[in-house]
């Protein structure tokens, strides 16, 4: 998959992560604060992108990007003469066939999703000038996690090139790009082109937070507080819940809850920003009492022996 996709799509390619994506546009914003750079970002919500993968264009795919005649034939035999039953009022029709969408629960449909996709984007980065640096020399168009695709646009002309893509994408593969749920984020003093294609025109911009994968990103706040205030929130609840069977539980079983429900939360948002000032240390105080609740720290004369 890596000799195929593109390092900027990160979704079922072994060695990359969502944390990828989230660290590439953390770091940008951060430069951007830094260096006053002007651009935007564009987020493109892909309507049902899974159900709406053609299996034709799907085979077509695999072949162009040089996949063998015999893998190819597999997949045809999976896909050439889909069928599904349709429940209705506890009884099931007969067998209808499809010709589109990837099967659920299947350990291929990622795989497939991205090869799907991956034409689009190299649309993309052919077409788009995309934010250009110089300190390091390098050019950003994208960030792609499966079909969730956020473009990097510092030329507002890129925008009409944007729809010019999909409209070639979705007659191709059945694709569609949802405008009205897609948003644009403006960073430093971007502004968009008064005279856009229709379909862009509904997209709603903003210079507020960008909730990236479930991280909120700032233009102006390296650590935006609106990370923390629920999270925390969600901590205190998760320790409340459990409060109540603390008698219950060891200092084992304490431990399991604790680092399986409780600190699983903090996990993420920690792994991409630094915490609010004074988050980490009311959090370890409602750890340590609630694993050390209903004990006592011994007397030092306990340890000491004549």
């Amino acid at each position: 998959m890596a000799d195929v996709i593109h390092p900027d799509q990160t979704y079922t390619v072994p060695g990359r992560s969502i944390f990828d994506n989230l660290f590439l546009v953390r770091d940008l914003l951060e430069l951007g604060r830094r260096d006053g750079l002007s651009f935007a970002f564009l987020s493109l919500d892909q309507e049902k992108a899974f159900d709406r993968v053609d299996h034709g264009y799907l085979l077509s795919t695999l072949q162009a990007f040089g996949f063998g005649p015999q893998f190819v034939s597999f997949l045809r035999v999976l896909y050439a003469s889909a069928e599904c039953l349709v429940r209705l009022n506890w009884t099931l029709t007969e067998p209808v066939s499809f010709g589109r969408g990837v099967r659920q629960g299947c350990p291929l449909s990622g795989q497939l999703c991205t090869l799907a996709i991956e034409p689009f984007l190299c649309l993309l980065r052919r077409r788009m000038t995309g934010l250009v640096l110089r300190e390091p020399e390098l050019r950003l168009v994208l960030s792609a996690y499966a079909d969730d695709v956020l473009l990097v646009v510092q030329d507002p002309g890129d925008l009409a090139q944007v729809e010019t893509c999909q409209a070639i994408y979705s007659a191709a593969s059945s694709a569609r790009v949802n405008w009205v749920k897609s948003s644009g984020l403006a960073v430093g003093d971007w502004r968009q082109v008064s005279s856009l294609p229709p379909a862009l025109q509904t997209i709603r911009w903003s210079a507020g937070p960008l909730l990236y994968f479930g991280v909120y990103l700032s233009t102006t706040h390296p650590s935006p507080p609106e990370n923390w205030q629920n999270l925390e929130g969600g901590v205190i609840e998760r320790i409340r819940k459990w409060t109540r069977l603390l008698r219950c539980l060891s200092l084992r079983g304490r431990a399991l809850v604790l680092n399986q429900l409780v600190l699983s939360m903090l996990w993420y948002q920690l792994n991409t920003l630094a915490p609010a000032p004074g988050f980490l240390t009311h959090l370890r105080r409602l750890i340590l009492e609630f694993f050390w609740s209903g004990m006592h720290w011994p007397l030092l004369e306990f340890f000491i022996y004549p």
